[in-house]
């Protein structure tokens, strides 16, 4: 690829970032008063003592939690592999009317946070039909505007640093699900970490700064590294808090959030590690 390369100064991560960003921020319901909740109606219908219903409802919680993190892996999997497909579609009509593909970008990206937006509203309200419309487009669009990066970079290192980036994802959930540690006051922090990503980045757009570009690349594999844990974990209280929710939705939305987590340490890892085009 030549050094006039259009996309050398975009790696499609930026847009990513920021949904990130309003996806850890969005709005929960209180898990304590959820329980309290649920304990005065089994109390009240069945007479359950206090002792009795938190035993059975952790018991109940667990299942579920389980079912929520197969279900939410499936959903992440499943949104990965569409992106994958609308990539590659992209990138070959990119190859074929350069012009008309540079010119459809910008409307997609807009397109696609507003889909982004659609579905998180939607998977907040309960509404599977319409979140599942939106999550499957919202990924379909997400492949299409990630397919820049086949034109920076060569496609082996694409598929190495996938599936780096999956290992690495796998042992990050694997350690979230079990770890008895709290990772809620990590939470807090990883979460500045993304927002000081987002800010520079966008700095960086107008400075153009390599070594920028670099810094902000390692602090991302960490925030996100941070994230792809704690989110795993907060499938937990999310359970807690969404009781009175659609299974499927809460997956779904679990499983939007792992989905951005995952696509952004790949844009990360391809950052630092990646071989690019000539």
């Amino acid at each position: 690829m030549s050094s006039n390369n259009p996309f050398s100064n975009y790696d499609g991560s930026d847009h990513y970032n920021e949904q990130s960003q309003s996806q850890n921020a969005f709005d929960q319901f209180s898990a304590e008063d959820a329980v309290s909740q649920m304990y005065s109606q089994n109390s009240a219908t069945v007479g359950y003592d206090a002792d009795t219903f938190r035993v059975n409802n952790g018991a109940f919680a667990s299942v579920r939690e389980q079912s929520v993190l197969v279900k939410s892996m499936f959903f992440m999997c499943l949104a990965l592999f569409i992106s994958a497909i609308t990539a590659f579609i992209g990138f070959a009509w990119g190859k074929n009317d350069p012009y008309a593909y540079i010119g459809t970008m910008i409307p997609a990206i807009i397109i696609e946070l507003i889909v982004f937006g659609i579905a998180t509203f939607a998977m907040k309200k309960d509404n599977f039909v319409i979140s599942a419309i939106g999550y499957f487009a919202y990924s379909a669009i997400s492949g299409f505007t990630l397919s820049v990066i086949f034109f920076n970079y060569q496609l082996g290192s694409i598929v190495t640093i996938f599936i780096i980036t999956a290992v690495m994802f796998g042992a990050l959930a694997l350690y979230g699900f079990t770890t008895k540690a709290d990772l809620t006051p990590l939470g807090s922090f990883l979460i500045m970490g993304l927002v000081g990503i987002v800010l520079v980045g966008v700095l960086n757009l107008f400075l153009g700064s390599e070594m920028i570009s670099n810094i902000v690349a390692v602090v991302g594999v960490v925030v996100f590294a941070g994230l792809t844990a704690y989110d795993i974990q907060k499938m937990k209280q999310i359970n807690i808090d969404r009781a009175d929710s659609s299974e499927l939705t809460v997956a779904m939305y679990c499983g939007l959030q792992l989905y951005l987590d995952f696509i952004n340490l790949f844009l990360k890892l391809l950052r630092l590690f990646a071989k690019r085009n000539d």
